[in-house]
């Protein structure tokens, strides 16, 4: 009864492993595909018009030309490079972690 027991939770830790690695590949496997522009912020904003501020800032640092189209609604838009861009933003776990992930899909 009791290796039964000792079995099954082997076999649910084994699948449970398997399940991450399968997750955590995908995830990454779906973040190079993208086309678009990702950006990592250090920390958490609370409102989107914060987010494009330090996205901006963020974007000039890296020598870029860039600026807020509009802003109030739920996904501003941006212009960079003379470029329009939408931006998403959601928060993700990294290695336990919470961080902001941002990023910009071209209209």
């Amino acid at each position: 009864m009791k290796e039964n027991i000792i079995s099954l939770c082997l076999i649910f830790c084994c699948v449970m492993l398997f399940s991450l690695i399968l997750y955590v590949l995908i995830i990454s496997r779906e973040i190079k595909r993208f086309k678009g522009i990702t950006i990592q912020l250090d920390k958490i904003y609370g409102s989107t018009d914060e987010i494009a501020c330090e996205v901006i800032e963020i974007l000039k640092k890296e020598g870029r030309k860039c600026g807020i189209l509009e802003t109030g609604k739920e996904y501003p838009k941006l212009l960079v490079d003379e470029k329009k861009y939408v931006m998403v933003h959601i928060i993700d776990s990294i290695k336990g972690l919470l961080v902001q992930v941002v990023q910009l899909q071209l209209c």
